[in-house]
């Protein structure tokens, strides 16, 4: 049985401009994976730890699902530059292996 989770993990530069992190909550995710259900998760987790949507920018993978539940909202989506990396990497590795390298 395959289980599903939520994390939310923040950053921030602290006042001594030291990037730090925290991971802020990580929960069983029962609901369908839908781009609605995930949004409806991001804004009650925003409410819960009294965050902003116009100060706190929001990093995801590529899923279409986190891209949809982002595009029910005018709140800035930005991708993650760690998946962007490791897809990469994947396709190459495809690539190589297709050729025989």
């Amino acid at each position: 049985m395959k289980r599903s989770y939520s994390n939310f993990t923040v950053f921030y530069v602290d006042n001594i401009y030291e990037l730090k992190h925290n991971l802020l909550r990580c929960k069983h995710f029962d609901a369908q994976k839908t781009g609605i259900n995930i949004w409806h998760k991001i804004e009650q987790i925003f409410q819960s730890f009294n965050l902003s949507f116009s100060k706190t920018p929001i990093t995801t993978d590529q899923g279409a699902n986190m891209i949809k539940a982002l595009s029910l909202t005018d709140e800035a989506r930005f991708p993650c530059l760690a998946h962007h990396l490791h897809q990469s990497y994947e396709q190459l590795l495809i690539l190589l292996r297709e050729h025989g390298e």
